[in-house]
């Protein structure tokens, strides 16, 4: 498999004219790009942006903390003039910033119900199962995954801590 086009950089002209371009927004995946076409007022959000449901934003090896850099691309997409937002998954929608910002509340939400269950020390896997009780097994693999990520981008604010030991055991600093 060889790709056809190899982007560098964080924002630029899709080849071909037409007006399009291409802008990095890493948190889905580390190379998650989405298309704009600026005087249309176009965005082909893929999965970075959805109407109903936040994309999963999961620990990954080769990224230190993938939420941070998902919020840090969510915020500078907010700004952007938009008309349209064509999603992977769901409908079209119109309201870019509006969205942004519950999406952005979503992940203060639950970074505050992670804090509260790490009264007690804790693994990823019992904060997961504390937030998620009936989560269907299919999905709690995501769950953990993106629970890990906010973990990790607590750890990296310093509001929580790693404790040392075999386990991976997090709880509040102090």
């Amino acid at each position: 498999f060889r790709p056809d086009l190899l982007l560098s950089g964080e924002r630029g002209a899709l080849p071909g004219g037409g007006g399009w371009e291409w802008i990095l927004t890493p948190g889905h995946s580390p190379g998650h790009v989405v298309v704009y076409h600026p005087e249309r007022g176009i965005l082909i959000a893929g999965d970075h942006v959805l109407p109903r449901i936040s994309p999963n934003i999961g620990a990954d090896r080769y990224v230190d903390d993938p939420l941070s850099d998902y919020l840090a691309s969510l915020r500078r997409l907010r700004g952007l003039p938009v008309e349209v937002v064509l999603p992977s998954h769901g409908p079209a929608f119109t309201d870019l910033p509006g969205r942004i910002n519950e999406i952005l509340r979503h992940h203060d939400e639950r970074n505050a119900r992670i804090l509260e269950v790490l009264a007690v020390p804790c693994t990823s896997y019992e904060v997961s199962r504390a937030l998620f009780p009936t989560l269907p097994p299919e999905n709690f693999l995501h769950a953990l995954r993106e629970i890990r990520a906010h973990l990790i981008h607590l750890r990296r604010e310093g509001r929580i801590r790693r404790l040392s030991g075999d386990a991976e055991r997090w709880v509040l600093p102090g």
